[in-house]
């Protein structure tokens, strides 16, 4: 298990930025779309023949012990993260969130105003008219940081009920929107 909420914040971080780069998504699940590098795919089967059924056995509890090792060393990481990301009302990533919200809002009120201004200025009119947007800052700032909450406690319930699954299914998005996935021609 990791020790601190900021080194899960940056493994998950790392693991997002991988997800998010066809190059390394393409490396992970390979072009045709299996996983590469299997626990299994090095496994010497014939190695295990002779044996009568304790071959079977042994190889079969082979498999599972080199499949729970690729678990321990891919999948267990981010699950902790994740999981050590929960609070009582939500994750960690809130505070975050909802400043990248603020800022967002607050830059796309600028450059309303700005843009107002400059097409006053176009008419040759310097100072900006009874048209203040400051009721319609006041609004998106309510509604982007009530979307944001809602958002992170969604957050929290997909990782309370697997984590892993949204991760995976973006793994498998068409790359560039072209209908293509990883692995798909």
């Amino acid at each position: 298990m990791l020790s601190s909420g900021i080194d899960n914040r940056s493994n998950y971080n790392q693991f997002l930025d991988k997800l998010s780069n066809p190059e390394t998504v393409s490396s992970f699940y390979g072009p045709s779309g299996r996983l590469n590098n299997q626990p299994t795919d090095r496994l010497d089967v014939d190695a295990y023949m002779g044996d009568g059924d304790f071959g079977g056995q042994q190889l079969f509890a082979d498999v599972i012990q080199r499949q729970t090792d690729d678990y321990m060393k891919r999948f267990a990481p981010l699950e902790n993260a994740l999981a050590s990301s929960i609070t009582a009302t939500g994750t960690t990533y809130l505070q975050d969130d909802l400043q990248r919200t603020r800022e967002g809002i607050t830059g796309g009120i600028t450059n309303a105003e700005a843009q107002l201004d400059r097409n006053q200025a176009r008419y040759g009119a310097t100072q900006r008219t009874a048209e203040d947007l400051s009721q319609e800052k006041t609004s998106a700032m309510v509604g982007g940081l009530n979307d944001t909450r809602v958002r992170d406690s969604d957050r929290r319930m997909e990782i309370l009920g697997g984590g892993l699954s949204p991760l995976g299914n973006k793994a498998r998005e068409p790359i560039g929107g072209n209908g293509g996935g990883v692995g798909q021609g």
